[in-house]
């Protein structure tokens, strides 16, 4: 783990409906927690997760300030 994926890991787990097997799921597919964030609508629906959790997880993105979440919790 890159201690610049931090702040990632920390948002994933932040987010409802993402628990241990879906964040394992979501970051084999794509490599890390990061490209998770930076996956585009179209790569997250082709992992299979349903639809209206993958609406909220982009709404969630892009309204949540990781560096927030990351220094609330240090």
């Amino acid at each position: 783990m890159l201690t610049s994926d931090i702040n990632y890991i920390i948002g994933l787990s932040f987010f409802e409906g993402i628990g241990p097997i879906r964040y394992k799921l979501l970051t084999d597919y794509f490599g890390s927690a990061k490209q998770v964030f930076e996956a585009s609508e179209k790569d997250l629906l082709g992992v299979g997760l349903p639809e209206k959790l993958i609406q909220k997880f982009i709404l969630f993105r892009k309204s949540t300030k990781l560096d927030e979440i990351y220094g609330s919790i240090k």
